[in-house]
């Protein structure tokens, strides 16, 4: 097994920490060292130097697109009220994520008048989708002003 000095110890170990994987290390190991190692020798050489590979985090899923539902009818909606100039109806928060999911333009969650909360995203192409709590939800209509309108602001902000 190849003995390595502390030098070259501390420089793997941040090697590790800048996010290399063992493939890596071990190619480093021949290329700055003259070092010629396998892969299962690069490994248990990390064990016994006390050197870690960090995990790289497992991309989040992108959700599954919501087929649209027809829009809303006038009976549907709530007129905006006269003192605030906002649709009436539940308290609707929207957020954006600070990292849009992948395969989005931008994502985020929306938490209705009825506790429920969705994902929404835009796609490359412009469209809004939402991944709702459970197949066959449906914000309730009332909320459905408030939430385009503060995902409007949010999207503007950007």
């Amino acid at each position: 097994m190849a003995k390595l000095t502390e030098a070259q110890i501390e420089l793997v170990g941040t090697w590790t920490e800048e996010g290399a994987n063992l493939n890596e290390v071990q190619q480093r190991l021949k290329s700055e060292f003259g070092i010629t190692i396998t892969y299962l020798e690069a490994r248990m050489l990390l064990m016994d130097i006390g050197v870690r590979i960090k995990e790289k985090p497992k991309p989040e899923p992108l959700p599954e697109p919501v087929t649209p539902e027809p829009p809303p009818s006038a009976d549907d909606w709530t007129s905006p009220s006269a003192d605030a100039g906002t649709p009436t109806g539940g308290k609707v928060t929207v957020n954006v994520d600070p990292a849009a999911l992948e395969g989005t333009i931008a994502s985020g969650k929306a938490t209705f008048s009825d506790g429920q909360i969705v994902v929404w995203y835009v796609d490359p192409n412009g469209r809004l989708g939402m991944k709702a709590p459970y197949a066959g939800y449906q914000p309730p209509a009332q909320d459905i002003p408030m939430f385009e309108t503060e995902l409007d602001r949010l999207l503007q902000a950007l």
